[in-house]
């Protein structure tokens, strides 16, 4: 089965972040996000030339009506862990997802914002699915679930946690504390034997535009 990354800062008790992190390991779920929710401020934008106001209309409603839960399919970009695991001091989570609840769809990149064309054929997920060319470093993966009439509001994505990747800027002497940490919250879910390790520095990775090539 396919393995995907979520990046988390493991935050300082009783905080918000901390509290985030640990409900992960005791529920073993990932929070799904409404778009306007999204750290990119141009999350959902498309060129929206040729399309109706009652076409731009729908497109507006649907996207409302849609979570999403945003994975990567790399646990070594050097970026990644800047930006959302905590400076290098928090953690990377492997997962893998069986839900027949979600739309698994690959984000495609490019230098210019998706446009649906002239009579209007598209989905809401074919704009979500769909970012600018700066955020390819993420390599993306995105689990959609849309809401349906009548439906309670599913905020999270039921997952299988099968490893934890410790950053590599954890000093030493914490990297058993936050392991027990972990393996502390992920036996309240009763998941035993999941690998906790730290990533080395000769490990990391990044985008150069092309491919993926090793940091050093």
């Amino acid at each position: 089965m396919a393995k995907f990354y979520k990046y988390r800062e493991l935050g300082v008790s009783p905080s918000q972040t901390y509290r985030r992190t640990k409900d992960i390991f005791v529920n073993s779920r990932l929070f799904m996000a409404q778009y306007s929710a999204m750290n990119d401020p141009m999350e959902a934008f498309y060129d929206g030339n040729g399309l109706t106001s009652d076409e731009i209309r729908s497109i507006k409603q649907d996207k409302t009506k849609v979570r999403i839960c945003s994975l990567s399919k790399t646990y070594s970009d050097v970026l990644m862990w800047a930006h959302y695991g905590g400076a290098h001091k928090g953690l990377c989570i492997e997962v893998e997802i069986n839900d027949g609840y979600v739309i698994e769809t690959e984000v495609k990149y490019g230098n210019q914002l998706w446009t649906p064309g002239c009579n209007y054929s598209t989905t809401v997920e074919d704009i979500m699915s769909h970012k600018l060319a700066p955020w390819q470093y993420e390599d993306e993966v995105r689990f959609l679930r849309k809401l349906r009439i009548g439906d309670t509001d599913p905020q999270y994505l039921e997952v299988h946690i099968t490893k934890v990747y410790l950053g590599c800027a954890i000093d030493n002497s914490e990297v058993q504390k936050y392991s027990d940490r972990i393996n502390c919250w992920l036996h309240k879910k009763q998941c035993f034997n999941v690998p906790i390790c730290q990533l080395q520095q000769d490990e990391l990775s990044y985008w150069n535009g092309q491919e993926r090539i090793a940091l050093l």
